[in-house]
């Protein structure tokens, strides 16, 4: 919906959508946001690159350099801080 809805977008505008729509629905499922597992890891993962590939400033970046770019943190890294 977001990729749809929204063709150009800055920092700031990406920032808000992922706050708004994408996190949540990441967050929805406690299985999903506290994975075991290194395959759902991966999952979860892949959606937030995908996600990040939404600014079209951003492509040429790594998936890390994205991340701080726009002030979102990992995934993984989140899981890794909360135990």
């Amino acid at each position: 919906m977001v990729r749809r809805t929204f063709k150009n977008l800055d920092i700031e505008d990406f920032r808000l959508l992922s706050k708004t729509y994408i996190r949540p629905h990441l967050e929805f499922c406690f299985q999903a946001w506290s994975p075991h597992f290194v395959k759902d890891i991966t999952i979860l993962e892949n959606v937030q690159k995908v996600e990040t590939h939404l600014v079209p400033r951003l492509w040429k970046y790594s998936y890390l350099v994205r991340l701080q770019m726009t002030g979102i943190t990992s995934l993984e890294i989140e899981e890794l801080e909360e135990t």
